[in-house]
């Protein structure tokens, strides 16, 4: 099971009012019920890649800076079938993996940006479509100078509602 990135999505959505009739994620670390994606949203018919990320300095980092960064690690777009790629970024590990108010405390975000786009920043900055590709992201800034930056949309855990779900075709 891949406890970084589907484990508090699912839950996360699940506290949310989101049920199996909106949104079906595959426990499975790889190969499982969809294949080459990680889940599905029933009402827009658009399967996802789950990414979970940590900390990429936790260590390193001076108590000050305010942004930090996450590593998504292989990303790949050739031979797949996701429409919708979702990244949960954790900046500190939570006491209890289940639990829900943890994810809020730890700071979770959630990052979600569509395979047109990806493709769309993929190409411009001349990155093999072939290949899988790993990108630092930075949850929260509105002016990223990487290549995918400026095409995720950020929202902290504690800020998801339902109506964010539903506005981003996650839900009914």
């Amino acid at each position: 099971m891949d406890l970084a990135g589907k484990l508090p999505c699912s839950l996360k959505m699940m506290s949310l009012g989101v049920t199996e009739r909106d949104l079906l994620v595959d426990s499975a670390q790889a190969g499982g019920l969809f294949g080459t994606a990680d889940g599905f949203f029933c009402k827009t018919s658009r399967f996802l890649e789950i990414k979970g990320a940590k900390d990429k300095n936790r260590a390193t980092r001076n108590p000050d800076q305010a942004k930090k960064q996450y590593e998504i690690k292989k990303v790949r777009v050739m031979n797949t079938s996701w429409q919708d790629l979702i990244i949960v970024c954790r900046p500190e590990a939570p006491n209890d993996w289940t639990s829900v108010i943890e994810y809020d405390r730890c700071g979770f975000w959630l990052g979600h940006v569509t395979r047109t786009d990806y493709l769309a920043a993929l190409r411009a900055a001349g990155k093999p479509e072939d290949k899988a590709v790993s990108v630092t992201v930075t949850p929260g800034a509105e002016n990223s100078k990487n290549w995918l930056g400026r095409h995720i949309e950020w929202i902290q855990f504690r800020d998801l509602t339902s109506e964010w779900c539903k506005s981003h075709g996650m839900c009914r």
